[in-house]
């Protein structure tokens, strides 16, 4: 994104969310001005409900907090696992991470209920998912034969 500016800001959401998802019915947002101006007029003309958080106060909107704290985690391991510091080249595979688990709180994947199908992460998300003790082929291998063995 060049700036932070509300035509900016809205540009994206209609160019990155509204044409992939659909018009939401509802946005939440916090009291940014970016938000303010320009898509209060947009949000009236989408007929798209707006609820703000309480200003300088984003622990008011605790489910953001949450999933961002939870791919800030994914990030950090992918990237001590995979020895990068470049985290905007790596974000989209912690994305897919994230979106192909599922979740305690629904019981379902963030893909499932976004997108209506699951997805079919890569072999380098699937090693991220797996616990440390799983990975590599032989090693793998080996706990196998020894749960058949038992």
């Amino acid at each position: 994104m060049p700036n932070q500016e509300a035509s900016s800001t809205a540009s994206l959401s209609v160019n990155e969310w509204v044409a992939r998802f659909g018009t939401p019915i509802e946005l939440h947002s916090d009291q940014g001005l970016r938000l303010k101006v320009a898509s209060w007029k947009d949000c009236r003309t989408l007929r798209i409900h707006r609820t703000r958080t309480t200003p300088y106060h984003s622990q008011s909107n605790g489910l953001v907090e949450r999933t961002n704290c939870t791919v800030m985690t994914i990030l950090r391991i992918f990237s001590e696992r995979h020895q990068s510091d470049r985290w905007v080249e790596i974000l989209p595979q912690c994305l897919l991470a994230y979106r192909a688990v599922v979740h305690s709180s629904t019981g379902y994947t963030d893909s499932l209920l976004t997108l209506g199908n699951e997805l079919r992460p890569t072999i380098q998300v699937l090693t991220l998912l797996a616990p440390p003790e799983c990975i590599g082929l032989p090693h793998c291998v080996k706990k196998l034969d020894e749960r058949l063995r038992e």
